[in-house]
């Protein structure tokens, strides 16, 4: 999923790219007319957010994983003997 998520940010970033001036004088072709869009960038934006959510929502994201990675006490009556990895 993470793989699918940093293709579409990838994908999003240089359609963002493309409406830049800068880009079109370097790469020095002639885009297609859709690319001067602002509904092209609009959807350029928003294929960025769908692979930037799709990243962090993944297996191992931040926004999926609830765990503080800390440690908690092991306790034996009132003393602490040890720790334990959560």
């Amino acid at each position: 999923m993470k793989i699918i998520g940093y293709i579409l940010a990838i994908i999003g970033a240089i359609g963002v790219l493309l409406k830049t001036e800068m880009v079109k004088k370097l790469i020095g072709i002639t885009l297609p007319a859709i690319t001067q869009t602002t509904y092209f960038m609009i959807g350029s934006v928003v294929v960025v957010i769908i692979g930037l959510a799709l990243i962090l929502m993944g297996p191992g994201g931040s926004m999926g994983n609830s765990r503080s990675g800390g440690e908690v006490p092991i306790y034996a009556g009132n003393q602490i003997v040890g720790y334990r990895r959560v």
